[in-house]
């Protein structure tokens, strides 16, 4: 009685007869009798050199794109579509005083970062945060918005965006703000 055979897929790089140097998927197919023994492999090699090169390409695009938002003297704040926080730079783990926080909904948000109406101790409404009316489809910007340490206040200035996929539909939002203490 012969085992059941096994698929298996693997990523390779070899030579090819003109001595170029490619990725190929490796799927493999191995039956092998009761002792162990390989009765049947047949294997199929698929160049997939255009496919790796293309992810490690937008690998190095990210990595390029995350020290450009690092480097870039703003706080910059990015949520799901849900206004769930994804990403937060260096300046906005600054200004904020603490970076992603996770939370149960959007409406957590201004209590989560201490954000306040600037002079008062009012948490921001979060219908007119610029992040929430972001996730609209409303570009907003507000210059009376404080976020409140435990060691200091500081006044802000920010400005949302709505981030759209190709049928216009909102999928994330983002905003830019900056110390103007």
């Amino acid at each position: 009685m012969e085992r059941v055979g096994a698929v298996l897929d693997f990523d390779v790089q070899i030579r090819r007869a003109d001595g170029v140097m490619i990725w190929a998927r490796d799927t493999a197919f191995v039956k092998r009798s009761p002792d162990g023994s390989v009765l049947l492999y047949e294997g199929i090699l698929e160049n997939i050199t255009s496919r790796v090169e293309a992810e490690r390409a937008l690998q190095a695009n990210e990595r390029r794109l995350i020290q450009i938002l690092e480097a870039v003297p703003l706080g910059i704040f990015v949520s799901d579509h849900e206004g769930r926080p994804v990403f937060a730079n260096a300046g906005a783990k600054a200004i904020l005083g603490s970076g992603i926080v996770p939370v149960d909904s959007v409406g957590d948000l201004a209590e989560v970062y201490q954000v306040y109406v600037a002079g008062t101790h009012d948490l921001y409404p979060v219908e007119r945060m610029p992040l929430i009316r972001a996730l609209t489809g409303e570009a907003a910007t507000v210059d009376d918005m404080e976020i409140h340490q435990p060691d200091r206040v500081i006044s802000v200035n920010v400005q949302g965006a709505p981030i759209v996929d190709d049928k216009g539909k909102v999928i994330a939002a983002v905003v830019a703000f900056i110390d103007t203490t």
